[in-house]
């Protein structure tokens, strides 16, 4: 009984990233072409090339099916970090990194556990953390926090 609902907890989990990458798949276009848009208005082509980068995995995660599971899923997860890496270098603490970060808190803890969502969530805070110490001690110059 244990083994079974084991098992179907684990498909639930694997039609779930399956799903959530589709949806990103679908939606992924619109939302490349705005945030590209926004971060080439402001100079960062870099950032740009990121987006296409990310989409551009998102697509090989939803439509190569030889991808494991657990590729699939630290896949997302990774994106989810880079993203809000990179969110928390270039705009600073006012834009979405920090949705970006708690994303990866909770699909971490859904997917993998609760106590490895905790360590997310500790990556997480520990990365702002170690960045907003690089800008305040002048190592990193990071935008204000109002225009």
């Amino acid at each position: 009984m244990h083994s079974t609902l084991l098992r179907e907890a684990q498909l639930w989990r694997a039609q779930l990233v399956h799903g959530l990458l589709l949806a990103v798949a679908i939606a992924g276009p619109f939302a490349l072409a705005f945030s590209a848009y926004g971060a080439y208005m402001r100079g960062h082509i870099v950032l740009v090339i990121g987006y296409a980068l990310a989409y551009s995995v998102v697509l090989v995660l939803v439509f190569w099916r030889k991808v494991p599971y657990a590729i699939q899923v630290l896949g997302v997860l990774a994106l989810l970090y880079l993203m809000g890496f990179s969110d928390l270098l270039i705009f600073g603490w006012k834009e979405d990194s920090r949705l970006f970060f708690l994303s990866l808190s909770l699909l971490t803890s859904l997917f993998y556990g609760v106590y490895q969502g905790f360590l997310a969530l500790g990556l997480s805070m520990l990365t702002i953390l170690i960045v907003g110490m690089l800008g305040v001690t002048g190592v990193l110059a990071l935008p204000p926090l109002t225009e």
